[in-house]
């Protein structure tokens, strides 16, 4: 039986856990829910997400029964792509964390770097379902051999619901040669405020790439 299932039964008799998990449910309905309001039985303990976080949660072999990582998807060789998904909750999370282990064949990191530090350019051409509403490339700049961007992005989620959107910033670091690190978070700036008709989202991800 899918664990998340069996989580999710057990939560109907831990009223504790049932009344958290509605909780959780109705807030995330709520467009106008104030994060900052949120209580101990809504929320629970914040957990660092940063590269430390990251490098910890690279370094765990998800082939471990006890590291709680399962898989979720694989995907066999495809057009040069190949990728193994894996996931597992996080104390402190309502959301599990995903890992992508990732090959990407016949494109060198150089070309890939280029592709993505001009993704202004082409991200209308991998917007294949037309969600994309707004995309700008706000920022881009170098302190100290660390490369920093910020970028915003609005998308259209479907018929009678919000679109969403996210202002994001990320610091791209090389840890060796042929091997970079891209830190992203979603933050927020007094000069690019939230949008009234939409839905402000937040969210991590960690990426390193090699060749």
């Amino acid at each position: 039986m899918n664990p998340e299932v069996v989580d999710t039964l057990f939560g109907f008799i831990d009223y504790n856990k049932f009344k958290k998990a509605i909780l959780l449910h109705k807030f995330s309905l709520d467009e106008n829910y104030d994060r900052s309001a949120r209580t101990e039985i809504d929320a629970p303990p914040a957990v660092p997400q940063n590269e430390k976080f990251f490098m910890d949660m690279a370094a765990e072999d998800v082939n471990d029964p006890k590291s709680g990582w399962r898989k979720s998807l694989e995907q066999k060789e495809k057009d040069g792509v190949i990728a193994l998904l894996h996931q597992r909750g996080v104390e402190g999370k309502s959301l599990n964390i995903v890992r992508n282990d990732a090959v990407i064949k016949n494109v060198s990191l150089k070309a890939y770097a280029v592709f993505c530090s001009a993704w202004d350019q082409y991200q209308i051409e991998f917007d294949t379902y037309k969600q994309q509403v707004a995309y700008k490339m706000v920022e881009q700049k170098e302190e100290d051999g660390i490369k920093k961007v910020v970028q915003y992005s609005r998308m259209k989620m479907g018929p009678m619901v919000s679109d969403r959107e996210s202002l994001i910033y990320s610091e791209i670091r090389e840890l060796a040669d042929n091997k970079f690190l891209v830190i992203s978070n979603t933050i927020d700036r007094d000069d690019i405020p939230p949008a009234a008709d939409a839905v402000r989202m937040e969210f991590f991800k960690a990426t390193q790439y090699e060749q």
